[in-house]
């Protein structure tokens, strides 16, 4: 659910259905995902939430995330094979972050302002399968300040031209119009490490947050040696720490 604090007259949600091929605007006998809007009803005393509008998204799309903006929202999601979003095509195994409209079309469609799509380093079946990654979405921690988003995503993801080549933990962040910004995160030289100061090519990032100056604030797991904009960090005392960054919003 995204609900702005300051206005809760509004507020936007991200949910699943199964399948409901009898259902008006469902996409049939898969299962989907959908995005909605709602208002509240100030004819009714107490006033109470009213349905604005919904509208499935592409059964091979997963949503994971979704917050507040101007004039609609931001989602964050994935591929599970190719998908249509929007009149974006997404090639399977991709992380999706997308801002929608505050309105639907004309016909009731979700009106997509843009979508951008990430490269991760692993796939579909890594995250719903058997494997270590089972149940993982490779992407978190989304956060939307008046000028930007930001977000986690697992190290080794490739999201436009930006830098990639994380270990630790990695963040991107765009700004409102869709632009990447940048990506930082543990850039540590691995080929000069023994392996117990090393993460594994793996997410240690728990959080992200923006400070009301823009800053991005990130937790970070600390039970190796991370290194981010030169600076090498170290757990005390050789047991797990916490460690919290604190990234200008042009890092």
């Amino acid at each position: 659910v995204a609900l702005d604090h300051k206005n809760d007259n509004t507020l936007y949600f991200i949910g699943k259905m199964g399948a409901c091929s009898d259902k008006t605007g469902c996409p049939g006998t898969s299962d989907s995902y959908m995005i909605g809007k709602m208002k509240t009803d100030t004819m009714l005393q107490p006033a109470t939430w009213k349905l604005d509008w919904l509208d499935f998204v592409n059964p091979n799309v997963v949503l994971t995330e979704i917050e507040m903006t101007i004039n609609g929202a931001v989602i964050t999601g994935f591929t599970d094979e190719s998908a249509q979003v929007g009149t974006v095509s997404v090639i399977e195994n991709s992380i999706i972050v997308a801002k929608i409209g505050s309105e639907v079309t004309a016909t009731g469609d979700i009106s997509w302002d843009w979508v951008k799509s990430c490269d991760p380093p692993s796939m579909f079946d890594d995250w719903a399968g058997s494997s270590s990654l089972e149940g993982f979405n490779p992407s978190w921690g989304l956060s939307v300040s008046s000028t930007h988003i930001a977000m986690l995503v697992e190290p080794g993801t490739q999201c436009g031209a930006m830098e990639s080549n994380f270990y630790g933990f990695q963040a991107v962040s765009l700004d409102l119009d869709g632009n990447w910004a940048w990506s930082n995160g543990d850039a540590k030289d691995t080929s000069n490490l023994p392996p117990h100061y090393q993460f594994s090519n793996d997410a240690h990032a728990t959080d992200l947050d923006y400070a009301n100056n823009g800053d991005a604030i990130i937790s970070v797991n600390l039970g190796k040696m991370v290194r981010v904009n030169g600076t090498t960090f170290l757990p005390k005392n050789g047991t797990s720490d916490i460690l919290m960054l604190r990234l200008d919003d042009d890092t």
